[in-house]
């Protein structure tokens, strides 16, 4: 069972090196490998869902893609770990860099960085590069000036930079210098090559072949430049458009280095680089109930460019903000009461709640309470999540999530109540003043009341003889819990949740009961690439991500200016697929059926590449991987082989056939 790249030199290695030969010989383990793990999250540009990549790094450089096939393992693997996995050898491709696992052992544990104040009572230094890299002709769309306008406080007029992001959300922890955060241009690629690590790579392919072969080639030509590339821990790769599926990659948590992958315009978002940034620190994403991406009030989540802080668990994960306490028992029947200050205006800003009384540390989440007012980098807080106390709900522990979303369960603003069923918890705000908020919450045993016993047994903020329950005739002002909106009683969506459903219409997008952009849209609003078309606030013409275009135009064969694209409709603005060129055209139509050359998968095999067509052909992860290349559209130099037709203006058609001729007339007798 050898070990190809073992570390030794200390005791402990020693014997860690003995027993796992011990295992090894026990196990009949043919081989083994020995190196740094990197988990990549991939962000889609469709914004659903989030695959993970599992590599491991040898201390050549050499990569390997890892299968693990107990799939209970992924969430306690982090980036930065030392690992040795043994592969399955009838499954695993080393020659392709494709290794199958079932085990895996931690050498090391993957600490990940303290972005906090260290030891020295200084501030931890954030050090990146970013690469702007051009392939293949194709140029970046990003400049070293258009991303100074939000990197550097220095040099722009605009205060929303990832410099102030930095110092204000890490309330001074973590420091942003412009020295220590350099933007490097000029950085021109081929066409095709070998990486440093041996693995050949395409432009007209995204695989894993390419991102790394892309990054470490961007490195290389810095270094001719004369950048120290080693003094940047966080580097990020800037491409251009290209047939990568996806809009992002960041590999979550970070050991000596770390990448991130931005492609097209999203190099010129703020929000996308703090996106993928937040995962390199550790940081997964910010969701609502069933929606990975739905928490708006985090750059983890799926919003906007606007300034926002991370959610309150993942700025307590990081380190950033404080508790201001820790509450693992409560009393039933009574209320408990905190001042919470806006997470922009103090580093104690969350409460945290972890309910031992409904089950064993572990099993039941821990919820975390924070305030999120419109002042500070949370100035750009959408309507619905200003001013208003957060639920969140996140199940790992401080610096170690890579397994764990946070998960936005509320928000509340004054007046409104939200019950928490599973573990018997009602929070409510009692009042905001736009830099703190009041909030209570108690542990209801029942929804009738003793009236008795002195306790507010129902949690609706009444004991004993002031309960409704505990008097005659009809009282106002309470909320039941029948099941029923009784305005007679003074029931509304905010002072009773439980009975009244939302009213589209109050400016509060209540997308945890059912609310969203498609059934409500003038309490949420759209946001250009979230897959629905704002009808109040979205047309064709400014979004045509989201809305279709108008009748009889796409599809009719004429690509037509303004209105068409090779990204809004490649069926028109595309040449046609060549099946056998080694590329899967899910725009054309080709798919594992038409086309099995190009397009792997099969129903057996529960995928089917191109199936789906431009908009879902490619979303199965191994549509591009393993060195596939399947594309949504085609590049902008085929696009612009295509004749683009002015709107209104149709193209000539072939004339007609000239009309039949009379026969000649009969020759006449003489």
């Amino acid at each position: 069972c050898p070990i190809a790249t073992m570390r030794t030199g200390a005791a402990t290695w020693a014997v860690l090196a003995l027993s796992l030969l011990v295992v090894c010989s026990a196990m009949d383990v043919e081989y083994s490998y020995t190196g740094e793990l990197e988990v990549i999250a991939i962000t889609t540009d469709e914004l659903v869902t989030t695959d993970k990549i599992f590599m491991l790094k040898q201390d050549d450089e050499t990569r390997y893609q890892l299968t693990i096939l107990n799939t209970t393992l992924e969430s306690s693997l982090q980036s930065g770990m030392y690992v040795e996995v043994f592969p399955v050898p009838e499954l695993s491709h080393p020659e392709a860099y494709q290794l199958a696992i079932d085990d895996i052992v931690i050498l090391q544990g993957g600490t990940p960085k303290a972005y906090d104040v260290g030891a020295d009572g200084k501030p931890y230094r954030f050090r990146s590069a970013v690469f702007l890299v051009s392939i293949c002709n194709n140029p970046v769309l990003s400049s070293v000036a258009g991303i100074s306008n939000f990197w550097y406080d220095s040099a722009t007029s605009n205060p929303w930079t990832a410099q102030g992001f930095f110092q204000t959300c890490s309330n001074k922890r973590v420091s942003f210098a412009s020295e220590d955060n350099v933007i490097i241009p000029g950085i021109k690629l081929g066409c095709s090559g070998t990486s440093r690590s041996g693995r050949v790579w395409d432009a007209t392919k995204c695989g894993i072949s390419e991102i790394f072969a892309w990054a470490e080639e961007a490195e290389d030509a810095a270094t001719a430049m004369g950048w120290d590339v080693s003094k940047y821990q966080n580097r990020v790769i800037v491409l251009p458009k290209n047939s990568c599926t996806w809009g992002g990659l960041g590999v979550v948590g970070c050991g000596n280095s770390c990448y991130t992958w931005l492609k097209g315009s999203q190099g010129n978002i703020l929000d996308t680089y703090l996106h993928e940034i937040g995962h390199n620190l550790g940081l997964q994403h910010s969701s609502t109930p069933g929606v990975e991406y739905g928490d708006m009030s985090s750059p983890m989540g799926n919003c906007c460019d606007t300034p926002r802080c991370y959610n309150g668990a993942n700025q307590w994960q990081l380190g950033w903000t404080k508790a201001i306490e820790r509450v693992t028992g409560l009393a039933a029947g009574t209320w408990k009461q905190w001042t919470i200050p806006a997470i922009t205006v103090d580093e104690s800003a969350v409460v945290q709640i972890q309910p031992l009384w409904a089950g064993a540390a572990g099993r039941i989440p821990t919820y975390y309470l924070s305030y999120r007012s419109p002042i500070g980098y949370d100035s750009g807080m959408r309507n619905g999540l200003a001013d208003r106390v957060h639920v969140h709900i996140y199940n790992g522990s401080l610096y170690n999530s890579m397994g764990y979303l946070s998960e936005l369960r509320a928000a509340l603003k004054a007046s409104q109540w939200f019950n928490i069923t599973g573990i018997s918890l009602r929070v409510r705000v009692e009042g905001t003043d736009g830099e703190a908020a009041t909030v209570s919450v108690c542990r209801y045993t029942t929804g009738v009341e003793d009236c008795g016993d002195g306790l507010d047994n129902d949690c609706n903020g009444l004991t004993d003889k002031d309960d409704p329950q505990c008097k005659t005739g009809a009282v106002t002002g309470a909320c039941v819990k029948n099941g029923v909106c009784e305005a007679s009683r003074g029931e509304t969506p905010a002072s009773c949740p439980d009975d009244c459903p939302p009213v589209c219409g109050d400016d509060f997008c209540d997308n945890l009961r059912g609310e969203s952009v498609a059934n409500c849209a003038a309490d949420c609003p759209g946001r250009c690439g979230d897959g629905v078309c704002d009808a109040l606030r979205e047309t064709w013409a400014n979004c045509t991500a989201d809305c279709k275009p108008p009748p009889q135009v796409c599809g009719d064969g004429v690509c037509r200016k303004v209105l068409e694209n090779s990204d809004s409709c490649p069926a028109d603005c595309c040449p046609a697929p060549v099946c056998g060129d080694g590329q899967c055209d899910a725009f054309g139509g080709e798919d594992c059926n038409s086309c099995p050359q190009d397009c792997p998968g099969s129903a057996d095999a529960g995928y089917c590449c191109g199936s789906g067509g431009a908009s879902l052909g490619c979303t199965d992860l191994r549509c591009f991987l393993y060195d596939y290349a399947c594309r949504t559209t085609c590049t902008d130099s085929e696009a612009a082989a295509i004749t683009q037709w002015p709107v209104g203006v149709d193209p000539p058609k072939s004339p007609p056939p000239p009309p039949k001729q009379s026969p000649p007339p009969p020759k006449q007798s003489p």
